[in-house]
């Protein structure tokens, strides 16, 4: 058990250090921040933060639309950041609907520390990539896209660690993207589908 734990760590780290999607351009800083569903390098939904636009609250998909949420969460306080890789840490992740906030998580590890970088440059902040809940299917998440309203939070309490501990996302274009996303996914599910039809159907011919 622990092994996949660790592999799970491992594979984790190695997509979004290729991935490199903390990384922000001006172009992109001076657009409309809405929620984007991409394939590149893997399947995810993601958007940048409302307070500091290099933080990203991200949603990994499988094949079959299981999903896992994490974030890139940036602080100029690098040395402390660096030192905090691998280890727990207190946060408050919520999601809130009006004046109604649940708590979704109170901890998370933090799994990897990276540079930052904006138009190729490295930045005065390092970003550390946090782990949160796992859910079966993306389309969980549906119900909270009839509300405009509905707001993702996050709080580091350590904020000698994070100097600026609060950042939130809304869901600002967020059933676009998760539209798109189930759109991939069933029409993965439908040619894994086929092809599995066509081996069952080679494998009774024999």
């Amino acid at each position: 058990m622990e092994t996949i734990k660790i592999l799970q760590k491992l594979i984790f780290g190695l997509t979004f250090c290729v991935m490199s999607g903390h990384a922000i351009s001006k172009s992109e800083a001076s657009i409309s921040n809405k929620w984007q569903f991409s394939l590149s390098p893997l399947p995810h939904l993601s958007k940048w933060g409302n307070v500091m636009r290099h933080n990203k609250l991200f949603i990994n998909l499988s094949e079959s639309c299981e999903g896992s949420m994490g974030v890139f969460f940036g602080s100029k306080n690098r040395e402390k950041l660096i030192q905090a890789e691998g280890k727990m840490l207190p946060f408050q992740f919520t999601v809130s609907l009006f004046e109604h906030t649940e708590v979704i998580q109170t901890e998370s590890e933090v799994i990897y520390v990276l540079t930052d970088y904006l138009d190729g440059e490295e930045t005065d902040f390092v970003m550390s990539v946090l782990l949160f809940t796992a859910f079966d299917n993306v389309n969980d998440l549906r119900p909270l896209s009839s509300y405009q309203m509905t707001t993702f939070n996050l709080t580091a309490e350590d904020n000698e660690i994070y100097d600026s501990p609060n950042e939130n996302w809304d869901l600002d274009g967020f059933e676009t993207a998760l539209n798109n996303a189930s759109d991939r996914c069933w029409e993965k599910q439908k040619r894994n589908f086929k092809h599995k039809g066509t081996e069952t159907m080679n494998y009774v011919s024999l």
